[in-house]
């Protein structure tokens, strides 16, 4: 088939129905009754070029809020349908630059716009974005407190939920200091987006909890098991080494080829992008209350708030004793009679 730039079809041939037209690898799913695209977040209508629907994300920097692409269908597409930190300068740009003096503001606009407004006006519309009820993180899945490793393998918390624990790509570089493995959601939720979850290894056995689904019986309810684990991780929870929700999840059919043909779409575009300006700006990932804080307040980590924590340490209180406490044996007291050795 033949399209022109927009996505109007000028000539086809042969009589096989296939909805993935015009950009189909990057997900755009053709309604042939419609005779529009379904994009994810947004309805696409190639005739005039336009978005059916504003922006989900609800910001008020656009002055047409059904543009596609930026009215640059040559050179650009957007798989998600919905705003990207790369558009933020050229809206700003089109917003406060009209009329004949065009010229003249270009140079006032390229001296007076800096990262910091752009990473500001990006905040300022995913705040909004997450403010909404549901917003995005709706029926995202919340990251396990624990990950097993058994036989020498990590073990998923949930087959049909989450991929294998990996170790983490950039351990010790700028991504979730800290983290030694992470999880992601195999799947998207219904707005795009996915979780990630970051774990720190123990070094130390222990039991897991993992959900298991009879494969022949997908209707039935999962059901639980208790490994016994040769190693464990810990979720991160907090702080810049914690996993952090994805606006668009990097498991979306089709991102993969859209990240490597065009960085400004999809995963790269909506979540990497706008840590690494903050980070820039930051000159750190330790600056309290910085750029990547405020970018973690709008990605923020969906975690199971219930997760288990290790019990104090019980000990018997046995007889006081009119001794005071021997360091020396203090351990192997405890370890034979279960009691404190203040109370021998």
């Amino acid at each position: 088939n033949l399209y022109d730039a927009w996505g109007v079809n000028v000539a086809s041939s042969g009589t096989t129905e296939n909805p993935f037209r015009y950009v189909g690898q990057l997900g755009y799913y053709f309604d042939a009754e419609a005779s529009d695209y379904y994009i994810r977040a947004r309805v696409y209508q190639p005739t005039i070029g336009r978005w059916l629907s504003v922006d989900p994300l609800g910001f008020t920097y656009l002055t047409h809020r059904y543009v596609y692409a930026s009215n640059l269908p040559t050179t650009s597409v957007d798989s998600s349908g919905l705003y990207t930190l790369r558009q933020a300068r050229g809206i700003a740009y089109r917003r406060l630059c009209k009329g004949p003096q065009l010229g003249s503001c270009r140079a006032w606009f390229n001296k007076q716009w800096t990262e910091e407004k752009e990473f500001k006006y990006w905040l300022e519309v995913e705040s909004e974005a997450l403010a909404k009820t549901p917003n995005w993180t709706k029926d995202l899945p919340k990251c396990p407190c624990k990950i097993c490793k058994r036989n020498g393998v990590w073990v998923s918390p949930d087959l049909a939920v989450w991929d294998a624990p990996h170790p983490f790509p950039w351990k010790g570089g700028l991504f979730h200091p800290g983290a030694d493995l992470e999880i992601r959601t195999l799947e998207s939720n219904s707005y795009g987006a996915g979780n990630q979850c970051t774990y720190k290894i123990l070094g130390q056995s222990g039991t897991v909890t993992v959900t298991t689904r009879d494969p022949f019986e997908p209707s039935q309810d999962p059901s639980k098991l208790m490994l016994l684990c040769e190693d464990t991780a810990s979720l991160i929870q907090s702080g810049h080494g914690a996993g952090t929700a994805d606006r668009v999840s990097p498991n979306v059919p089709g991102l993969k080829l859209a990240e490597n043909l065009f960085l400004s779409a999809g995963h790269i575009g909506h979540d990497v992008e706008p840590f690494e300006l903050a980070y820039k700006l930051d000159g750190s990932l330790h600056k309290s209350g910085g750029f990547v804080d405020k970018y973690i307040t709008v990605r923020p980590p969906i975690i199971d708030v219930n997760c288990d924590q290790p019990p104090p340490t019980k000990v018997r209180r046995c007889r006081p004793s009119l001794q005071s406490p021997q360091s020396m044996i203090d351990g192997f007291w405890r370890s034979v009679t279960g009691c404190d050795p203040e109370y021998r």
